[in-house]
C-alpha cells in the first residue's frame, strides 16, 4: 500500500494497516483551525452511531454546550459525500470554543472521516465562508476515479 501525506509518500509493509492520522490546519491571521480526523469504522456500525459516539466521550469535558441539530448534508463539487453537519459552541479547559463538523464515511465504508472548522473566537461571514468552500471542494479517494 502506498501510502500519502502532503509532503510524499511511501510504501508500507504487508499488513491490516489503518489510517487513524489527524491533520491540523491552521490560520495564522485568524486563528481558525481545520482538524481532519479518522477511525476505523466498527463492523455493523453507522455514521451516525459513531458520531454520536464521539460526541458523547467528550460531553463529560465540556461545560456550557449550545449546537445546533444534526443535518444530513450532501458535500462536495457534485454533492456526492453524504455527511453529517452540526455547529456547536462550548466551553473546555477554560476556553470557548466555536466548530462547524462534518462527518462522512470514506468510499471504502471502513473510514470515519471527520472535518472539525474550529476557533476559540464566535465564527466571522469569513469563517462561515471558509467553511462553505471547505465543504464544496471537499472530494473523497476514489469518488473521483
Amino acid at each position: 500500500m502506498n501510502y500519502l501525506f502532503q509532503e510524499g509518500h511511501f510504501t508500507l509493509p504487508a499488513g491490516p494497516w489503518q489510517d487513524c492520522t489527524v491533520n491540523i490546519l491552521k490560520n495564522p491571521h485568524t486563528g481558525a483551525s481545520l482538524v481532519i480526523t479518522r477511525a476505523p469504522l466498527p463492523e455493523g456500525s453507522t455514521l451516525e452511531g459513531e458520531f454520536e459516539k464521539q460526541w458523547a466521550a467528550l460531553l463529560p469535558q465540556i461545560s456550557d454546550l449550545e449546537q445546533s441539530p444534526r443535518q444530513r448534508i450532501s458535500a462536495g463539487p457534485d454533492g456526492a459525500i453524504q455527511a453529517i453537519e452540526v455547529t456547536s459552541r462550548f466551553f473546555r479547559a477554560g476556553y470557548h470554543h466555536h466548530q462547524h463538523q462534518l462527518a462522512a464515511q470514506t468510499n471504502d465504508s471502513q473510514t470515519l472521516i471527520i472535518f472539525t472548522y474550529s476557533s476559540m473566537n464566535p465564527f466571522t461571514p469569513e469563517d462561515d465562508n471558509r467553511w462553505q468552500q471547505v465543504k464544496a471542494s471537499l472530494t473523497l479517494s476514489g469518488q473521483d476515479d
